[in-house]
């Protein structure tokens, strides 16, 4: 949709004008079809459905990545989406504040960011400015193989992120919880 909107595709205004309906999982997703001159009577707002089998929490897999990022059995591990706007600056920021307030639970906390994003420099400059390298990670493949690894090995989600796509937020979000994981988010997730 993105793309059809950008590059005034010819060929979208045509589906749009003869496709039967429109599913979709994001109320912006609807407001831009309509926008776009899509009768609103031909969206149909799903609420996202996961398939909960291919989810869920296994200890083995926690032990095995936790081993695999180095995180102890007894540390907190925090994971957020590296993105491009302020919201992996934010959440560092907030780290360190946890620092101040709870050096115990600082001491044995790690923050991960997942995924590529151009500011990736930028973040990690910022952590060393923080003083708080010793407890961030990055991993910037695709984490798709290895997602429910991932998750059962996580303690805390975060997404505050306002860059990334929507429906692939809330996604990851219910996934994420499928697993098992704490998340936290901000007033304006999906």
């Amino acid at each position: 949709l993105k793309q059809a909107i950008l590059e005034k595709s010819e060929d979208f205004q045509d589906c749009l004008n003869n496709a039967s309906g429109f599913l979709v999982y994001d109320a912006s997703v609807a407001e831009t079809l309509e926008f776009m001159g899509c009768a609103s009577e031909r969206i149909l707002l799903l609420q996202p459905e996961i398939q909960a089998k291919k989810f869920g929490f296994h200890e083995k897999l926690r032990l095995k990545f936790r081993d695999y990022l180095k995180v102890e059995k007894d540390q907190l591990l925090v994971v957020s989406q590296l993105s491009d706007d302020l919201a992996p600056l934010e959440l560092m920021a907030a780290f360190k504040m946890l620092q101040a307030l709870d050096i115990q639970l600082f001491l044995r906390s790690k923050l991960l960011f997942i995924g590529s994003a151009a500011n990736k420099d930028m973040v990690k400059y910022r952590a060393v400015d923080l003083g708080v390298t010793k407890s961030i990670m990055f991993i910037a493949q695709d984490i798709r193989p290895f997602f429910v690894d991932l998750m059962s090995a996580t303690d805390l989600y975060v997404s505050l992120s306002h860059g990334n796509d929507a429906t692939e937020r809330l996604f990851t979000v219910l996934e994420g919880m499928a697993c098992g994981v704490k998340v936290l988010l901000n007033e304006q997730h999906p």
